[in-house]
């Protein structure tokens, strides 16, 4: 079994502390999977889910650009999804942007989700725009 380091144990363990979008459940499962046979997998995961929600675009910077914005997030439950387009510009990450369960775009407040709605982040999930997201629904 490989089992990862204690210096990268630490780093992922941060990362996923941080992760205000990600439900208390899933971030339980992230620490045992970091402690399995596949744990360098889920690693990288985590590494590539902070990287992504790093260097995402903030508020307003894909204003204008309709259906060739693209989502970087994807947010989903049993029955909706979440796609996050751009992510508030304060340190503390609570508001986003993007396309909601309705259809609509508009700004979703990312704690609230993941209290309150069961959400998962798809860590299969590479950006995409939202006209190949609407295209696909």
């Amino acid at each position: 079994m490989a089992r990862l380091s204690a210096t990268k144990s630490a780093e992922a363990a941060a990362h996923i502390h941080s992760f205000q979008f990600m439900a208390t459940a899933q971030k339980r499962v992230l620490f045992e999977l970091l402690r399995g046979e596949e744990a360098n997998y889920f690693y990288d995961t985590v590494l590539e889910i902070a990287k992504t929600f790093k260097e995402m675009p903030k508020t307003y910077d894909q204003d204008g650009e309709g259906d060739k914005a693209k989502a970087y997030i994807h947010l989903f439950n049993n029955s909706q999804d979440w796609y996050i387009t751009e992510k508030d510009s304060e340190a503390e990450q609570i508001q986003a942007y993007g396309l909601k369960p309705s259809g609509n775009m508009g700004y979703i407040n990312m704690v609230e989700l993941a209290e309150h709605f069961n959400i998962e982040v798809d860590f299969h999930f590479s950006p995409t725009t939202l006209k190949e997201i609407k295209a696909g629904i």
